[in-house]
């Protein structure tokens, strides 16, 4: 599924570079993978595109029961807790697909989880405080600018308030676990 390669500007903003926001990514799915899942095989490729980091998301996303350690495991932000902005804020900072509207939710739920392993659940609550703020503005240009900044596009941000939209009902109806 070719992919749109999106990266929050807030991001671009920081000076981190494409490397280190790989190892970045990796040490974040191993961090995951260990709270998760342990004992799991990821099999990761050799190189980690989006396809391949959506496939270990999914193994690590199925339901398995708590791991049985002798010290307290991190545990993960349930997605039921992030309302459907915070959701979006995650799905674009793992990198929307250009065939958005074909997702399923079980494919938006492994961006979400992606995305807030890339970002981390405060990042994602500033960021989506400062859209809050945005939405407010009184003047266009101030709208369309802060828009233009924290999303790259006003389409970028409907696709992405889109897909967290879909995933936050799904979540209610019980179609995903969180």
């Amino acid at each position: 599924m070719p992919v749109q390669p999106t990266v929050h500007p807030a991001l671009c903003a920081s000076g981190h570079s494409p490397a280190l926001s790989d190892a970045r990514l990796l040490s974040a799915l191993a961090t995951l993978r260990d709270a998760l899942a342990p004992g799991k095989a990821l099999n990761l490729p050799a190189v980690l595109d989006r396809a391949a980091l959506l496939d270990a998301l999914s193994v690590l996303t199925t339901n398995t029961p708590a791991p049985t350690t002798g010290y307290p495991m991190p545990t993960p932000i349930g997605l039921d807790r992030l309302n459907y902005g915070d959701l979006a804020i995650a799905i674009y900072a793992a990198g929307i697909p250009a065939k958005a509207d074909a997702l399923t939710v079980e494919q938006i739920k492994a961006l979400a989880v992606a995305g807030i392993a890339h970002l981390g659940v405060a990042e994602i609550y500033r960021i989506n405080e400062q859209w809050r703020t945005v939405n407010r503005a009184d003047c266009d240009k101030v709208y369309r600018d802060g828009i233009r900044r924290l999303w790259g596009s006003a389409r970028r941000e409907d696709t992405a308030v889109g897909l967290g939209y879909r995933l936050k009902r799904a979540i209610e109806r019980g179609q995903v676990t969180a």
